[in-house]
């Protein structure tokens, strides 16, 4: 699903218009954007968490020319489902 495909579905369910579903979504995602910035996560109760997690470098070998490097430590946002969401998704 697109972004403003979402947006309208936000703005048709909750009776707002597409301009005001659209200020309320971008303020979401750029709260949950911070947050994980900061490196703290976030719990949605019934949905998941979304969560920052670390990836250590590690030195990586070129198979053509045999030159190693060392690949950098990095930071990469992660979802992680709750079980209710989870059987959601997995609901026949």
């Amino acid at each position: 699903m697109e972004k403003r495909t979402f947006v309208k579905i936000v703005a048709r369910r909750n009776r707002m218009k597409v301009k005001d579903a659209k200020v309320l979504v971008d303020s979401v995602f750029e709260v949950i954007g911070d947050a994980l910035a900061a490196h703290e996560p976030v719990m949605i109760t019934g949905f998941g968490v979304f969560e920052v997690r670390y990836h250590t470098g590690r030195n990586i070998r070129n198979i053509r020319t045999g030159e190693v490097f060392t690949n950098a430590a990095f930071y990469r946002p992660w979802f992680r489902a709750f079980p209710k969401m989870k059987a959601r998704v997995n609901k026949q």
